[in-house]
């Protein structure tokens, strides 16, 4: 999914009937059972992350390499948040015809993997850009 689609969940002034027609053929197949899964980028005050709604494990996997132990809790909210927008999306009449796959995302389990790599923080490559 392109990087909007998590501004629209995370927003609350979208439903997902709304901006269905933006994301789908481009985004979006009509055949849902064909999916495993499904990558969203989020950016969080100029923060990225990638959240990974997987059907297979029934799971949300947050890929974080610049972890931040305060908003953890926030990136976990937030990515059952994208999830579920995702879910109520692909609940629309348009995939009736394909109902093989119930796609139930808001009881997946967060999880972030033990031993991903993480960057350093480097205060000094941070301080050009306010200057």
């Amino acid at each position: 999914m392109p990087e909007h689609f998590a501004r629209y969940a995370l927003s609350d002034k979208y439903t997902p009937a709304e901006v269905i027609t933006d994301f789908l053929g481009a985004y979006i197949s009509l055949k849902i059972s064909h999916v495993a899964r499904v990558f969203i980028p989020v950016c969080e005050e100029l923060h990225w992350y990638l959240v990974i709604v997987d059907f297979t494990s029934r799971r949300l996997i947050i890929l974080d390499s610049l972890p931040c132990v305060e908003k953890h809790q926030q990136s976990k909210r937030n990515a059952i948040k994208v999830a579920t927008y995702l879910e109520v999306m692909l609940d629309d009449h348009i995939f009736d015809d394909d109902k093989s796959k119930f796609v139930d995302c808001s009881t997946f389990w967060p999880m972030t993997p033990f031993g991903l790599p993480t960057q350093k923080i480097d205060y000094k490559s941070n301080i050009k850009f306010f200057f």
